[in-house]
């Protein structure tokens, strides 16, 4: 526990210096005992003609040009000074000190390390889920977009087409037109689609990962499916009837030769 003392004296502010405090303190050592207090020790710091006058005078033994050399290695003058070590206890001491520090380090290093490794977890987490986010919200915007267009197809039921509509209209089979040019688009698309099954087909016969649709796609390639199919069945049905009609008119032709 730090514990300082300030005094206001005709409305001046000042700090009693620790010194004083600890000689204060230790005249009420059997109270303090009492409260638990088992020592008092004055936190003190040296001040700059201190440290000048300690850095200005080599220590007994040792050479003036090594005391200024450390002084130079320094690494920060205003939080560290010079300490020089006399015998060996001295530098085991300064060596067991550098251990323990070194292992306080690592510690601490791996440490954060583990908190990187963590932060960088949840942030993987995070994009997944900000990913599956988007695509619900592109299902979302999708399965809105066609219940709009149903709505505005029941709204518009025994209207007539306006300007606005025709004009897209035109813009829409113009660009029908430009995808269903062998040459530009549809021929790029078939190419692509070609290269997707391709890729495919290997990964399945390498045992590789399988790719599923998205069931909104899935229903739209079955109602476009749906759709030619009864293209189809009414193109077949069409052929049907036409052959019907030639045999009855050949029989026609037939009988009028046979008379």
């Amino acid at each position: 526990v730090v514990v300082t003392v300030t005094e206001n004296n005709n409305g001046q502010t000042r700090k009693i210096p620790a010194q004083d405090l600890h000689t204060f303190l230790n005249t009420q050592a059997t109270q303090l005992k009492n409260m638990g207090v088992e020592m008092v020790i004055p936190k003190l710091s040296f001040s700059k003609s201190d440290v000048a006058q300690y850095l200005d005078s080599p220590p007994s033994g040792i050479d003036a040009r090594l005391w200024k050399q450390a002084i130079a290695d320094n690494p920060s003058p205003t939080t560290l000074l010079p300490v020089p070590l006399v015998g060996f206890k001295s530098l085991q001491t300064r060596i067991t000190a550098q251990e323990t520090q070194n292992k306080a380090h690592c510690g601490r290093l791996d440490t954060l390390a583990q908190d990187i490794e963590n932060l960088n977890k949840k942030q993987a987490d995070t994009v997944a889920a900000l990913t599956e986010a988007k695509r619900k919200q592109l299902e979302l915007a999708h399965r809105v977009l066609r219940v709009l267009v149903k709505q505005e197809i029941t709204r518009k039921t025994g209207f007539t087409i306006s300007c606005e509509e025709e004009q897209l209209r035109g813009q829409l089979e113009g660009l029908a037109g430009e995808l269903a040019t062998p040459t530009q688009f549809k021929g790029r698309l078939n190419e692509l689609l070609s290269q997707v099954r391709l890729q495919s087909q290997a990964s399945v016969l390498a045992g590789g990962e399988k790719y599923t649709l998205d069931q909104y796609a899935v229903q739209d390639i079955k109602s476009v499916l749906k759709d030619q199919q009864e293209g189809i069945q009414a193109l077949v049905q069409c052929v049907k009837e036409d052959v019907k009609d030639l045999e009855v008119i050949m029989t026609g032709l037939g009988t009028e030769n046979s008379k």
